[in-house]
């Protein structure tokens, strides 16, 4: 099955191509994690639908989303949602995604959901963060649209982005404090 194949070294040029938006998700205290918003080009839009749509009726009811969801869940968490976060030049590790959820569009493209928890403490001093969308085996190809950032969430909060991604393999970067 195509879906299981993401990872193979001799295919050194992306096969699948995602838009991706990400939300970074905060309290007046802490960032909550991170909501991740992906559409897939129509060409594997197009596979994942002919693979999964077994009634034929041109959508993704919800046992079928729930077969999709299932089999991307396993693949993605081998490759850590496809995401790296460092804080202060730090990775952190991306143990789980919540809130997994599969559409499609009006386009017909297939669009995926998740949320990536973390608890990353805000004080009044700034903190350097990095969001990068990639595939290292470079078999997925993460496109950021123009509005790939947003937030969401309670609490002030001091924000400069210092780095906005305009193509694959630009990480987005951010100063990021409690606010005042």
């Amino acid at each position: 099955m195509w879906l299981l194949c993401w990872s193979s070294p001799a295919l050194a040029h992306p096969h699948v191509f995602i838009d991706y938006t990400v939300m970074l998700r905060h309290n007046a205290q802490a960032i909550q994690g991170f909501e991740l918003h992906w559409v897939l080009d129509a060409m594997n839009s197009q596979l994942i639908l002919d693979e999964f749509d077994s009634n034929h009726n041109r959508r993704l009811d919800a046992p079928e989303q729930q077969q999709v969801i299932a089999l991307m869940r396993e693949n993605m968490r081998d490759y850590d949602f496809f995401t790296l976060v460092q804080l202060d030049g730090h990775r952190l590790p991306i143990r789980e995604a919540q809130n997994f959820w599969v559409s499609l569009n009006a386009q017909k493209r297939v669009v995926y959901e998740l949320f990536l928890p973390c608890q990353i403490p805000l004080g009044p001093q700034p903190r350097q963060l990095q969001f990068e969308a990639l595939d290292s085996t470079n078999y997925v190809a993460f496109m950021p649209t123009p509005q790939v950032f947003k937030t969401q969430g309670q609490g002030a909060l001091r924000l400069q982005i210092t780095r906005r991604p305009t193509k694959i393999y630009e990480p987005l970067g951010l100063t990021v404090a409690r606010g005042s």
